[in-house]
């Protein structure tokens, strides 16, 4: 389908400057498993309690300095509940209006009408927008 391919396209067009991408394409993980990867990306240890890893998170973004975290959940059709519930606190874990980074789940048409079921209501409620893209032509391609 190549939505891995362009997303990479994307990150490559991030001012490296400015951004910092996190890519999480282990789309079977829980919610305990899903932080301990952020904290691996973030290079800060992985714990086995939730609370320490929300730290280690929590000082993987302090130590960003300037730049913007931006993590990318590849597969997100995937996710278990856990996981989609753990994306979310993350997102509001800070004390002003401002989340604490970018968020991109990329997917199959089966994502959004999972995030369209009531159990992932308060995620999709922080979500900004969603972008469908429909299958490419063979012109398109430039397979022609």
């Amino acid at each position: 389908m190549g939505k891995t391919l362009l997303v990479q396209h994307f990150l490559k067009s991030l001012p490296d400057k400015r951004y910092q991408p996190l890519v999480l394409s282990h789309s079977s993980v829980t919610g305990p498993g899903l932080l301990r990867l952020l904290c691996l990306e973030l290079g800060q240890p992985a714990r086995m309690r939730r609370s320490d890893n929300v730290m280690s998170i929590r000082h993987g973004w302090q130590q960003l300095d300037r730049l913007w975290p931006v993590v990318v959940l590849d597969e997100a059709q995937n996710l278990s509940a856990t996981a989609l519930e753990e994306v979310r606190l993350l997102s509001c874990d800070r004390r002003d209006t401002q989340p604490p980074f970018s968020l991109l789940l990329v997917g199959d048409e089966q994502l959004l009408p999972r995030l369209q079921m009531g159990i992932n209501a308060p995620l999709l409620a922080r979500l900004s927008f969603c972008l469908r893209l429909e299958p490419w032509t063979a012109d398109e391609l430039c397979l022609a």
